[in-house]
């Protein structure tokens, strides 16, 4: 299972809805399905591509095509995570840092996007 980890502003940008609306997913649902965390405890939620595909199938109507392609994009992009060495597979210190990993991928990817969308909307205007 690939662990690509989509943001709570990421989710609001791709689906085209407010923050505060991604949050009232998770916390409350919708068509009785919520948008699970992977830490519920967390300070800043983060959400897995598999939660997010779970939370669009029962809620199609904010499925936008930017999400559809980021989607698509992170089962394709993400190389399988390497085997946990035996002994860490419970250890906390050790699967933080991998999630923190994990999250700092997934934003190097936002920000390259959004270059390459800015550098896209250059080309045009010149």
């Amino acid at each position: 299972m690939r662990n690509e980890l989509f943001t709570v502003e990421t989710i609001a940008e791709l689906c085209d809805v407010n923050k505060e609306t991604v949050r009232r997913w998770r916390k409350w649902g919708r068509n009785g399905v919520r948008l699970e965390a992977t830490d519920p405890d967390a300070a800043e939620h983060t959400f897995t591509r598999e939660a997010l595909n779970r939370f669009m199938n029962a809620n199609p109507k904010y499925l936008t095509e930017e999400l559809r392609q980021a989607l698509e994009e992170s089962e394709e992009a993400l190389p399988r995570h390497e085997p946990v060495p035996a002994g860490l597979e419970k250890n906390w210190a050790y699967t933080t840092l991998r999630d923190q990993r994990d999250l700092l991928r997934q934003q190097i990817r936002d920000l390259e996007r959004e270059m390459a969308r800015m550098e896209h909307e250059a080309g045009k205007d010149g």
